[in-house]
């Protein structure tokens, strides 16, 4: 029968321990020559009856009932099999047998696609667009059909795919740079672009700015520096932003955008002395005219710390400082004014998010550490055809120093982004919430939440990275406990991510870092990742006994490119094509109690676009515990005997108590001490088995019931 090392051990485990050596005889002046604990024999061996010692048998022979196929094993190995990597990360120890769901799951993971069952692959690369943000506290992400809209804190972007065209010749003149491209560029005013590669002497026009005029072939930068006439050189412009909104910087910043599909409306303070406004535009607008701008609303004071605004159940909802307003924007009306539907009791209230579900809306905010979400509700009346909200009802509570920053509707769920990580609700029938625990601990707030498909991308951080963590809503593991890995990520962009939106109608995604020199990135199209890497759970075979690991395998196809195979501590080997799915050994010849494997998977050096798929992998194992001897004991048993000296010692019915004794040590499985005065040999052993052939005394100074009795000991 196959070896099943999934649910029970495979070998008699044991260590060796100190023990005390017990004196034998009980002060009888006897001279045995074997004793177990206090009782001594004397030895029975003849060629008929020899003593024996021999390894103890230690593997379990069962039938195979393991549930990850591969597990068996007819050759003695010890096995671990995983071929599916998409119940995500959080794996700390990869032991099928305690938790099925481990069978899928893994520790953790940069770069990879790990949601395919039966596969992993690499991930898209991504792009910088050129546009610098410099707010420290939020830049955000809102898709919009010609690609996404950026709310950096002062004004509104439109973001695109980036363009890049062939610089051929510049100049500068007054503190205006021109440059003039190769071919028509396409850029307009108010752009953002970005020159490199120009080299020296004329360095000093790699610079970024707003385009500030332009012709079909020509485009102007402000750029201070002496007069350079028109010269000939080699440089690439690449722009990837419009100003959409193009506010002065700082001096009436951009608090809360949303849109409708059609319209972009934005809360800002304006005017002397300040005020909050409301403000449309159409989104297929830009900066370079603002006469399709509206201001809808005029409020008595001004934003005190903070706004957030979305469009939902046909309507603005608008949540600045401690109040929630809501605005029909419907009509063709030039001006709203939007009504008061909760105002919060604590004046420091700040709301921090806003969602629908299919029925209600909701909102999030905190006031110092507490923090809750709020249920806007309808109560069955209308007003120019639109049902009336309620005021907010409290429907979520969260520990104190936990807050939360976004929440998303989404598939019957809340996604819902905390200064701690990510939790999951369930919205019930009546429109209450109940959350889960924490699917994983993130490294900064979770300020933005995207959702497409079964999956919702939220921000956070890769190691030291910018990037996204992605949710599969798809796969509960355990009661609002959902299947989780790190997704896209920006490669040594040290800053917090803030925003995460798709790019127009495309499923490519596009998100911010912010801080000094942050920066908006854009999944590429085709371009893969230059490697990605899958950490196993620690492999134990669910026990802490030591193991030789030996082998490794990953099962993989090879189209290109190669996968990288190590441990935590050491890399073993890379393969491809030519030495992909065989057994690899693992050099490191010290036993160990467990072990991590690290698969990173690296795209062609000649194709960006490939890589090999990985379907899974195989470690095989030994036991690295001390081999068992058994020995096999033959002893007179009388009730009454000699030894060489002429000691005698007995009484009727000793033999059959010892026989008792014995047969008790092998029942309750005891340990005894055992001391051979032959060989000098003490040790501790378990009695394995005891037989007893009942014989004639083998001459006059054994007498009374009695024969050979055959004792058989495990060696401890």
């Amino acid at each position: 029968m196959a070896s099943d090392i999934t649910e029970e051990f495979q070998v008699d485990i044991s260590n060796e321990s100190t023990f005390t050596v017990p004196s034998v005889g009980s002060g009888s002046g006897m001279t045995y020559d074997v004793a177990f604990n206090t009782i001594g024999f004397f030895d029975a061996t003849t060629p008929e009856q020899p003593y024996r010692r021999q390894t103890a048998p230690y593997r379990k022979e069962q039938q195979d009932n393991s549930i990850e196929p591969g597990e068996q094993s007819l050759t003695g190995w010890w096995l671990r099999s995983q071929s599916s990597f998409h119940f995500g990360a959080g794996a700390k120890f990869y032991e099928p047998a305690q938790d099925q769901n481990l069978r899928f799951k893994f520790e953790n993971s940069e770069g990879l696609n790990v949601w395919t069952p039966g596969q992993v692959t690499l991930l898209k690369d991504v792009d910088i667009v050129p546009h610098p943000i410099a707010e420290t506290n939020t830049a955000t992400l809102r898709t919009i059909s010609s690609g996404a809209l950026l709310h950096d804190g002062l004004d509104i972007d439109k973001v695109f795919d980036t363009i890049t065209r062939t610089i051929t010749n510049v100049s500068l003149t007054s503190n205006v740079a021109t440059y003039t491209t190769s071919a028509a560029h396409g850029f307009t005013a108010k752009m953002y672009v970005r020159i490199t590669g120009i080299a020296a002497p004329n360095t000093v026009f790699n610079t970024e700015g707003t385009i500030t005029g332009v012709t079909s072939t020509t485009f102007t930068v402000a750029l201070t520096n002496a007069n350079v006439s028109s010269t000939a050189v080699t440089g690439t412009a690449s722009v990837g932003t419009i100003h959409f909104v193009d506010y002065a910087a700082g001096a009436d910043p951009v608090y809360a955008v949303a849109d409708d599909g059609t319209y972009a409306y934005w809360v800002t303070d304006i005017g002397s002395p300040k005020k909050w406004s409301l403000y449309r535009k159409p989104l297929t607008g830009d900066a370079t005219s603002t006469a399709d701008e509206v201001k809808l609303y005029e409020h008595t004071g001004e934003v005190s710390e903070s706004a957030v605004m979305e469009y939902v159940k046909d309507r603005l909802v608008i949540a600045v400082d401690n109040t929630i307003y809501k605005a029909d924007v419907q009509s063709s009306s030039s001006t709203v004014t939007p009504a008061v539907v909760y105002t919060h009791g604590n004046v420091g209230f700040r709301w921090t998010s806003i969602t629908e579900s299919p029925s209600d809306i909701y909102l999030s905010g905190y006031e110092n550490n507490r923090s809750v979400i709020h249920r806007i509700y309808t109560d069955g009346t209308f007003t120019n055809g639109l049902p009336d909200l309620v005021t907010a009802l409290v429907v979520a509570e969260f520990p104190r120093g936990e807050i939360v920053y976004s929440i998303k509707a989404y598939l019957g769920y809340m996604v819902i982004g905390t200064s701690k990580g990510v939790r999951v609700g369930q919205i019930q029938d009546d429109g209450s919430l109940v959350y889960g625990p924490l699917l994983f601990e993130s490294e900064q707030p979770v300020y933005q939440i995207a959702c497409s498909g079964r999956y919702a991308w939220v921000t956070n951080r890769i190691g030291t990275d910018t990037g996204l963590t992605r949710i599969d809503l798809g796969t509960q593991i355990e009661p609002l406990v959902f299947a989780y890995a790190n997704d896209l990520q920006a490669d040594g962009e040290n800053k917090v991510c803030s925003g995460v939106a798709f790019i127009g109608n495309s499923n490519r995604i596009a998100f911010t870092s912010i801080g000094a020199g942050g920066k908006i990135f854009f999944e590429n199209a085709t371009r893969l990742r230059s490697s990605g890497f899958l950490r196993t759970g620690r492999i134990r075979f669910n026990t802490t006994e030591d193991k030789f690991f030996k082998y490794v395998k990953a099962r993989a196809d090879f189209p290109g490119g190669t996968i990288t195979i190590g441990t935590t501590s050491a890399t073993i080997i890379t393969v491809d094509n030519t030495n992909g799915n065989s057994d690899i050994g693992i050099p490191e010849s010290a036993a160990a109690e467990q072990k991590q494997f690290v698969f990173t998977l690296n795209r062609s050096s000649t194709d960006t676009t490939i890589a090999p798929t990985m379907f899974g992998y195989q470690i095989k194992a030994l036991p690295a515990i001390r081999r068992q001897r058994l020995v096999q004991y033959n002893l007179f048993c009388f009730d009454n005997e000699e030894d060489k000296f002429n000691n005698r010692i007995g009484y009727q019915g000793r033999a059959f108590e010892r026989i008792n004794l014995f047969e008790d040590l092998e029942a309750t499985s005891d340990i005894v001490t055992v001391q051979d005065f032959k060989t000098g040999e003490t040790f501790q052993g378990l009695i394995e088995e005891v037989s007893f052939k009942g014989e004639t005394a083998p001459h006059k100074y054994f007498s009374g019931f009695g024969g050979i009795l055959t004792v058989t000991v495990r060696k401890l």
